[in-house]
């Protein structure tokens, strides 16, 4: 720590031999009464009468601790601080090394009534030539009355050195509204828009945080310049998104508008990326030629890769579909056949029964005659076909048959004892 990078401030004395006085006490510790515990265990001597004199807090905590009581603990009070309030009542000067320093002598010196202390520190956080990268987020939060001058070079920083605020320990402790502030940047300095992903499932880890607070940061990362590996890859991704927020993502990302999977409410659409982490102009070209080239390929084979999917799905669904067509068409030809082979033999039955009927009406003689001078009844349809010369035929016709053909079979059983003329 330099000397520079100290900011003394001077309290004004009474007088010079009161000054002395106090000074001697403060390094010596002669003569002191009361010993304060802050935080974890950190202990300071201390001079009740100085204390009482000084401020009515000190007053007020002496008296509610017993007069035997050697030690008084204030566990919740930072070191630093009491330490730089005890400077500033024994010597009339503290030192502020940073801005959490600042921060904390602000609380304490107001809490004791020191206006003239707590200004001082007021002065150190508005002031512009003491922000640095590594302290940006703890000036820009503990500002009391930023001055534009000084918001303007937290912003600068912001741009500028994005991934190393990201990636601090300071920036799990900001509130959720500084994050807002840094990732609603149009220009950052960062590799993808991964980085504030990543980031946000650091700081949403750490921090419980309002559930609508971190969709609003989530709503200001430009997901649509991620590639499709960078997004199912991702741990942030899964544990910030839904599986339908992913899906609709990638269907847009693909396809801008998608009808079928809208992006979700608030999601920002914007497919512009927000800068890289480069050296110089030429190489910021180089890279941006790569990326195009990079993002070109993705796209080309993800073209691909749908395609092939396509194919797939068509021929899965004909080769699963021409077996039931196949299979249907049989079964009405199977139908068809069917049928026919039904009606011939409906109208075989009509035709022997019509000739029954004709045989029934004959005379005696006239039957006689028929058997004994016929050897082979030809009928007047092809199909069928008589052959016996015996006397009167008993037809049977079997339901199977040459269904190439459709000439159903007919089998012919004699009856030899049955004399036509006795019956």
């Amino acid at each position: 720590m330099t000397e520079k990078s100290i900011f003394t401030c001077s309290v004004p004395a009474f007088s010079d031999f009161e000054l002395e006085f106090r000074q001697k006490l403060y390094e010596s510790g002669e003569f002191s009464d009361v010993t304060f515990e802050i935080g974890p265990g950190k202990m300071f001597k201390a001079h009740k009468l100085v204390l009482m004199a000084a401020s009515e807090k000190f007053r007020e905590i002496l008296r509610e601790h017993s007069s035997t009581e050697a030690t008084i603990s204030l566990p919740d009070m930072d070191p630093n601080a009491f330490e730089q309030l005890l400077r500033c009542i024994y010597v009339h000067k503290f030192e502020i090394r940073d801005p959490k320093t600042a921060l904390s002598c602000l609380k304490v010196f107001q809490d004791f009534g020191f206006p003239l202390a707590a200004e001082f520190c007021e002065e150190y956080l508005n002031d512009p030539a003491n922000v640095t990268h590594e302290n940006v987020l703890v000036m820009y939060e503990a500002s009391q009355n930023p001055t534009c001058q000084l918001l303007n070079e937290c912003i600068k920083l912001f741009f500028s050195n994005t991934l190393e605020i990201l990636e601090s320990d300071d920036f799990l402790e900001v509130k959720y509204g500084t994050v807002k502030t840094i990732f609603s940047l149009s220009e950052m300095k960062i590799n993808s828009e991964l980085d504030l992903l990543n980031a946000l499932h650091r700081y949403s880890m750490k921090n419980d945080g309002n559930d609508g607070e971190k969709l609003h940061c989530l709503r200001q990362i430009r997901l649509l310049t991620l590639t499709p590996e960078e997004l199912l890859a991702s741990e942030a991704v899964q544990a910030l998104l839904t599986s339908d927020q992913i899906v609709a993502v990638l269907a847009n990302r693909n396809i801008p508008n998608n009808p079928f999977y809208k992006m979700p409410e608030g999601f920002s659409v914007s497919r512009e990326t927000r800068g890289k982490v480069i050296e110089n102009e030429e190489l910021a070209s180089q890279m941006e030629i790569k990326r195009l080239t990079e993002a070109r390929e993705v796209q080309e084979r993800e073209i691909e890769r749908l395609k092939s999917i396509t194919n797939n799905m068509s021929n899965q669904l004909l080769e699963t579909r021409d077996p039931q067509v196949d299979m249907f068409d049989e079964e009405i030809q199977t139908e068809e056949s069917v049928d026919e082979k039904n009606h011939k033999i409906e109208q075989l039955m009509q035709e022997i029964e019509q000739m029954h009927k004709k045989f029934e009406n004959m005379t005696p003689q006239i039957k006689q005659e028929m058997i004994c001078s016929s050897s082979k009844i030809d009928s007047d349809d092809d199909d069928v076909i008589f052959v016996e010369n015996d006397p009167i035929p008993i037809i049977e016709i079997n339901d199977s048959g040459d269904l190439e053909s459709n000439i159903p079979t007919i089998t012919i059983h004699k009856e030899t004892t049955v004399d036509p003329l006795k019956t």
